[in-house]
């Protein structure tokens, strides 16, 4: 271009400007340089209200630092040789639109109305840092590119009112806004940020007073970093991605929300670390993505949510969601979620505070369930309403599924039909305040399915039509109410139900379909009432110190009971006085006679040594003549028996086989004071003076004496051993 047309296209904007008013110039491509521009915006003799500039290409060094600019300025379709330098410059109001520019420097630029960058294009650095803009600051639409810098430095920037990235902006370079103060919106619709493998969007200390928007097109590759931010209304995420495989995507630690946080739609390919977070409102992830497997794929430890936490249907996370330490001030809700970590950790919320319930089921009416696949802890968690499972899959085969020790609910604990724990779910030293209800829930480990050991449940707990393919601990657990495992299926080889230690403050029922093949131990356990009926016991039951105040009267005898305790392998005579005397206290005196009959039984079968067979053949003796004891007038029958045998034996025979002790004597013989003189070892009928037996005759007198002394030791050893219990 001439110096003739440069000198024209001077003369021309003088004139505009001088003409006053609202000027727009249109240079159409002319060449004005920069000098001379800035002649005109800082010398102008006249105050034009609004300057606009168009079409012009600035050549040459623009720099306006340090000035002031009297009147709003605007270039529309303009290109810049040079990137102006604008640093310390005052503005009324400074817009360029649709520009070209290798950069922009504006440290310090202070603006009173509005800084606007739309659809600009700029292959450098923007630099704005410590700016002052009363109004608003627009980048909408502009794309900066400053590959392997920053396309904006804006640390400390104050904004009066809105900051936008939108309708298309781009940002090929890191955008950083360390402690930037904004009096409006901070708004990242449909924008780009793109510093692959490094900080995309950096915000830490900044200051939004209303809503910040990274949803619908919101596009980050590399770190956004918010650290220690404080955004005073909500922050909407929806549709937004975040990307940064491999590495933290989105950097929010001791980030303070106001409002809601929004996630519906959004994604993040990589880590998101809000550890230390506070949310004024809920935080709603359902629908979000997050993505950052074998690592963690979103970090909310120490986080403080106002309201509730929602990873409802649509929430996915591959990589582990860490919760510890969090506090909520409503409920956990994940009805819906799928957390995948492989068969790591996938949810880790140990020692959450949750002010009302977890839900980690299935939303009603819905065919979405909550699904995880790894472990899930919440050891050490309080809950202050529910902790509901119900409809849940936890899958993590053959390893801990759920696993909440120490866990604190302060109403109910539900897992029941729908609720399936591919592992083992471990609930030790839980607190129940409520009921713990597993009815109908699927507890699919092989070795412990489930393990409730020193559980203490306020109300009852019910694992009725529950099934575990392993073995049910519940040792040294304290249920206020029932225990019930009706029409329970237990699968385990070994031990398929441990109770050892276990206080049940009501009824017990134990009602299984199929005979567990493992054993049942049920030693120190106490209950108020053991409801044994339709039971069907395995081979193995240990019973040791299992005390129970009651029985049913009905449905189960004496004889299915005894051989329920038969199946104790070992001796022990405190199951057998158990079942004695609760027979005694409900009146069935006859029953407690015969189980403490059969616990002799066992004793004499459990003896050892070589004295053994003595000691049993008495023991014998005792059992069929006096019931040990416990039937004394048993000797009677005997007795009688005895005696009537005697008596038509000795008569049988006749006085062939006696003869007169003395002789001259007439008496005569009577076959059935003879055999009772026999019988009775102490008293005497003077019977057997009067004759002298021989042949058969000596040899059954002599049978039925020692007959008689056998009668009479057992009566008084029985005897004995009744005075001695009643002592």
């Amino acid at each position: 271009m001439s110096d003739l047309d440069t000198t024209t296209a001077e003369r021309a904007l003088r004139t505009a400007v001088e003409a006053y008013g609202l000027v727009w110039h249109d240079a159409r491509g002319a060449a004005i340089p920069g000098a001379a521009l800035r002649d005109v915006l800082l010398r102008a003799t006249e105050k034009p209200r609004k300057l606009v500039v168009h079409g012009a290409k600035v050549t040459g060094e623009f720099c306006l630092e340090a000035g002031a600019v009297a009147f709003p300025v605007k270039f529309e379709d303009c290109e810049f040789d040079e990137a102006p330098n604008l640093e310390q410059t005052r503005f009324p109001g400074l817009y360029l639109v649709r520009c070209r520019l290798p950069g922009l420097h504006g440290t310090q630029l202070g603006a009173e109305t509005n800084l606007v960058l739309r659809d600009c294009e700029v292959a450098g650095t923007v630099e704005l840092t410590g700016a002052a803009i009363k109004g608003q600051l627009w980048l909408t639409g502009s794309r900066l590119r400053a590959l392997g810098g920053a396309a904006l430095k804006a640390d400390g920037i104050v904004v009066g009112q809105d900051l936008l990235f939108d309708r298309g902006f781009r940002a090929e370079g890191r955008v950083r806004m360390v402690g930037a103060r904004l009096g409006g919106q901070l708004i990242c619709t449909e924008a780009a940020f793109r510093d692959p493998g490094g900080v995309a969007l950096e915000l830490d200390g900044a200051i939004v007073t209303e809503d910040t928007f990274w949803s619908s097109g919101f596009l980050a590759e590399g770190v956004v970093s918010v650290c220690c931010a404080k955004l005073e209304g909500k922050l909407d995420c929806s549709g937004g991605t975040f990307r940064n495989p491999g590495r933290v995507a989105l950097s929010a630690e001791g980030l303070r929300v106001q409002g809601d946080v929004l996630f519906a739609g959004g994604a993040v390919e990589g880590g998101a670390n809000l550890t230390g977070c506070a949310v004024g409102g809920r935080l709603d992830l359902t629908g979000g993505r997050f993505s950052d497997p074998g690592r963690t794929a979103l970090d909310l430890a120490r986080a403080h949510v106002a309201q509730n936490l929602v990873c409802r249907s649509g929430f996915v996370a591959q990589g582990l969601v860490l919760l510890a330490g969090a506090e909520i001030g409503g409920g956990l809700w994940c009805e819906g979620g799928h957390f995948d970590n492989g068969t790591d950790t996938a949810l880790d919320a140990t020692g959450v505070i949750v002010h009302r319930d977890v839900r980690l089921g299935r939303i009603p009416e819905s065919d979405s369930g909550f699904h995880a696949q790894g472990g899930v802890v919440l050891s050490g968690a309080t809950v202050a309403g529910d902790f509901d499972c119900t409809g849940g899959d936890f899958a993590n085969p053959d390893r801990v599924s759920l696993v909440a020790k120490g866990m604190s609910v302060k109403r109910d604990v539900t897992m029941r039909t729908g609720f399936v724990a591919g592992g083992s779910v471990d609930l030790t030293g839980t607190k129940v305040d409520g009921s713990l209800d597993c009815g109908g829930g699927v507890f699919g480990n092989s070795g412990r399915a489930f393990c409730g050991d020193h559980v203490e449940v306020g109300q009852s707990a019910v694992f009725d039509r529950a099934r575990a393919a392993g073995q049910i601990r519940l040792c040294g657990a304290r249920i206020a109410n029932r225990l019930t495992f009706a029409r329970t299926t237990i699968s385990g080889d070994e031990k398929a139900l441990l109770l050892n230690g276990a206080v049940v403050g009501g009824q017990l029922r134990l009602v299984f379909p199929t005979k567990p093949a493992g054993g049942i131990h049920l030693c120190q356990v106490r209950a108020a009432y053991l409801d044994d009926r339709e039971s069907r016991w395995p081979d193995r039951v240990k019973l040791y110190e299992f005390v129970y105040g009651a029985l049913p009267n009905d449905g189960v005898d004496v004889k299915s009971r005894l051989q329920w305790l038969g199946r104790h392998h070992k001796y022990a005579p405190q199951v057998y006085t158990q079942l004695a005397r609760t027979y005694e206290l409900s009146g069935m005196h006859d029953s407690a006679k015969r189980v403490l009959m059969a616990a002799e039984d066992a004793r004499r079968a459990s003896r050892q040594g070589v004295s053994r067979r003595l000691v049993i053949a008495f023991d014998w003796l005792l059992k069929y003549t006096v019931g040990y004891g416990y039937r004394p007038l048993w000797v009677l029958y005997w007795f009688f028996g005895l005696l009537v045998l005697g008596w038509r034996l000795f008569s049988h025979i006749g006085e062939s086989g006696f003869h007169h002790a003395k002789t001259g004597e007439s008496a005569t013989h009577q076959p059935f004071l003879y055999t009772l003189d026999l019988l009775l070892p102490v008293v005497s009928l003077r019977q057997r003076d009067l004759w002298v037996v021989e042949g058969a005759a000596l040899w059954w007198s002599t049978a039925f004496t020692v007959l008689g002394w056998v009668l009479a030791i057992c009566l008084v050893t029985g005897l004995g051993k009744a005075f001695k219990r009643e002592l």
